[in-house]
């Protein structure tokens, strides 16, 4: 690989780093979109958002033949705190198809005012409630 396609490779290295580091839970994807609206206009002919909150980027060819479409999702599963628990457990509600059973013992990070790590645990008897 060339210097150019080195150069190439760093360059999105560091935006799938920055697109990593920003929250984007489903239906909080508002940071992810911020971030690659102004990157897309630099190369696309037309970029939008609808008002679901999806980003459409457009670029016509100059000649005519294929079209070509690339699609991704902009959010990623989580959860949101519904409230701390005197014992320090959080209450949450999944969002964006998290799967319970592979919850527990993973990392998670927990967002808001400031960034505290931990992990997903659940108390004795209550998987069988269905809390979480």
């Amino acid at each position: 690989m060339g210097e150019h396609g080195e150069a190439m490779r760093e360059r999105i290295k560091a935006h799938i780093r920055a697109l990593n580091d920003i929250p984007g839970i489903s239906g909080y994807e508002e940071g992810v979109i911020a971030y690659l609206h102004p990157r897309l206009a630099e190369v696309a002919g037309e970029v939008r958002v609808d008002r679901f909150g999806n980003l459409f980027a457009t670029k016509r060819g100059s000649r005519p033949g294929l079209t070509l479409l690339l699609t991704a999702h902009s959010d990623e599963i989580g959860a949101v705190v519904k409230s701390v628990r005197t014992d320090g457990f959080l209450r949450f509600e999944r969002s964006g198809g998290v799967v319970p059973s592979l919850l527990v013992g993973r990392k998670v990070l927990v967002r808001g005012d400031r960034q505290q790590a931990g992990a997903y645990a659940e108390r004795a008897g209550t998987a069988a409630r269905g809390a979480h």
